[in-house]
């Protein structure tokens, strides 16, 4: 909590994957094999509180709960956290051939193909009234989709995923055709914080479809991508946000921690943090030295800004919002969703410990 510092118990799969993640990276690092177990303790918890819908005559069938509420099924199912939880799982089977990964991550993945678009693209979130009412098919004959890389880039990673550990093309062929769309209209292309994030975002699934296919379209908007985003690196090394979509949403509910451009903002929810992952999957996929520059600068940017504390909470960490030309934390309240000074363990730590570690691994997620 932003105020009295204690810690929410706000359980979500998507955060735990992150961990799950990190803990089993780490243990490839260490060599020490407890790590993965810590790993392993993360998605049986999972499994054992029943947070994916494993009822086969069940309509969110696949499909995991946003976080631990009481219903028995999945209500709001966003596309981005159901995919980071079917991706790491089909990674960690890669790794691991533990059996229950493959099986469960291969289950959210066809949920998610079975209601994919004919441009290879979703909604942001299904509801299960909707699944209900309309069914599968409705979703699969539509046009509509959310056209935000924020959601659609995790969802086509985690198709590359499952391509990687069953070989159907089909996975491959819905990825390439998803993201082949959204870089072919990218002015109707829709951010919910910035640009930047979104942008950020879209670098994932450019990076690993590049890295796969050597695709040339692929490869352009992979550049054209992060030229976008080192026009907004500051000389710290960090990614400015910019261009708001909506600045009338400010303060109003979940939103970016800016208003206009050149407020010098850093934020490590939704922009750097990702980067330190996706920027090192570009780099990977190109070998290009524009790229390792921008992400080396990065990274430079990263470690500095790691919180020091006696605060063991707060010790190692990383907040959401930093003030790039004050060169401190920045207390932004203006997002109804997060509180001035926070850390979510999923999607900042998690993340950007991962990125570093692959960094140290010289592996990509697509290797």
């Amino acid at each position: 909590h932003s105020i009295r510092s204690d810690l929410h118990k706000d359980f979500r799969p998507d955060c735990h994957a992150h961990v799950a993640l990190l803990f089993h990276l780490y243990g490839e690092y260490t060599r020490d094999e407890k790590w993965k177990t810590y790993a392993n303790n993360i998605f049986t918890y999972l499994f054992d509180e029943g947070y994916q819908d494993m009822d086969e005559n069940s309509i969110t069938y696949g499909f995991w709960k946003w976080f631990k509420f009481p219903k028995e099924k999945p209500d709001q199912i966003f596309s981005d956290d159901n995919s980071w939880v079917a991706l790491v799982l089909l990674y960690l089977y890669r790794k691991t051939g533990i059996e229950e990964y493959r099986r469960r991550g291969l289950l959210t993945v066809f949920a998610m193909l079975n209601t994919q678009n004919q441009n290879g693209l979703r909604p942001e979130a299904l509801r299960e009234r909707e699944l209900l009412e309309k069914g599968y098919d409705y979703f699969r004959n539509s046009t509509e989709a959310s056209m935000n890389p924020h959601f659609e880039s995790i969802v086509h990673a985690a198709f590359i995923q499952a391509y990687l550990v069953c070989g159907e093309k089909d996975f491959l062929d819905i990825s390439l055709k998803g993201t082949r769309y959204l870089l072919n209209n990218k002015e109707n292309m829709k951010f919910m914080y910035s640009k930047t994030a979104g942008y950020s975002r879209l670098l994932f699934s450019l990076a690993q479809l590049y890295n796969l296919t050597k695709d040339e379209e692929i490869r352009r908007g992979l550049h054209e991508t992060v030229d976008y985003l080192k026009k907004h690196q500051h000389e710290m090394g960090g990614i400015e946000e910019a261009d708001n979509p909506d600045p009338e949403r400010y303060g109003t509910e979940d939103t970016g921690v800016f208003l206009q451009n050149g407020e010098g903002i850093a934020d490590q929810l939704y922009t750097n943090n990702f980067l330190v992952i996706n920027g090192f999957e570009a780099l990977k996929a190109t070998n290009n030295p524009d790229i390792q520059d921008f992400y080396d600068r990065l990274i430079d940017y990263i470690c500095a800004i790691q919180i020091q504390s006696t605060k063991p909470e707060y010790e190692g960490g990383w907040m959401r919002s930093f003030h790039l030309h004050k060169e401190e934390y920045f207390g932004n309240n203006g997002d109804t969703g997060w509180g001035p000074y926070v850390i979510e363990s999923g999607w900042t730590p998690a993340i950007i410990l991962s990125g570093l570690l692959l960094k140290e691994l010289n592996q990509s997620l697509v290797e």
